[in-house]
């Protein structure tokens, strides 16, 4: 599979399909054991793709995906009294801390680079709902680096080194700037869209859907 470019999703931020599938995906692996989080999932697509799909009325798998995720969460949200955005948070620690300890205690494979990509991805959706801490913020430039670097070593046939990879100095090499070198994963099958809806038909329920941001921690 090609890698699939980032689109102009308005106002210069740029979308990338390949991740919002990714999400999507996991969101729905999610709902049955951890709901809020896969609820969170959900929501950052919708908010994500919104003006994008406003702008872009002819991208027909975007609308598709987001009109999936916007009655997904419309119907999810009375599921929950108020958000607490801490149980994303314990999720994302537990998802790097397995990518780290698999990456230093058993054989390094395309699952460890998976691991750190998703990581990577969570901390991301985290971020986008509260602003991640320090701690936070460096398990998320550690699993960004372990992506790229994991990439690279499996693209070039080379064996890569568990734990922080070092560079010809000794030292530990600052994370990669930007999501150049991310793995391609499966796209999900979509649905055929409704071709019918247009914006302004959903435009009320994902501003509904944003009021999520005011309910206070339980």
């Amino acid at each position: 599979m090609e890698a699939q470019e980032e689109q102009d999703g308005g106002g210069g931020k740029k979308i990338s399909m390949k991740s919002i599938q990714f999400i999507w995906k996991k969101a729905q692996e999610l709902e049955r054991d951890h709901l809020l989080v896969s609820f969170l999932c959900t929501l950052y697509i919708v908010e994500e793709l919104n003006d994008y799909v406003k702008n872009n009325s002819t991208d027909i798998e975007a609308k598709n995906i987001f009109l999936q995720c916007l009655d997904k969460a419309e119907h999810t949200r009375s599921s929950f009294d108020a958000v607490d955005y801490t149980k994303l948070a314990d999720f994302c620690k537990k998802l790097f801390l397995a990518a780290d300890r698999h990456d230093r205690q058993a054989e390094i494979t395309k699952k460890t680079l998976q691991m750190f990509f998703t990581s990577q991805i969570f901390y991301e959706i985290l971020n986008h709902f509260r602003k991640l801490d320090d701690d936070e913020k460096k398990k998320y430039l550690y699993a960004k680096y372990k992506t790229v670097y994991l990439k690279k070593c499996f693209d070039k046939g080379i064996k890569p080194e568990p734990g922080s990879p070092r560079n010809e100095g000794g030292e530990t090499p600052p994370p990669a700037p930007g999501d150049e070198g991310a793995p391609d994963w499966e796209e999900m099958h979509q649905g055929e869209p409704n071709q019918q809806t247009t914006h302004g038909d959903y435009t009320e329920n994902c501003d509904r859907l944003r009021d999520m941001h005011k309910f206070e921690l339980g």
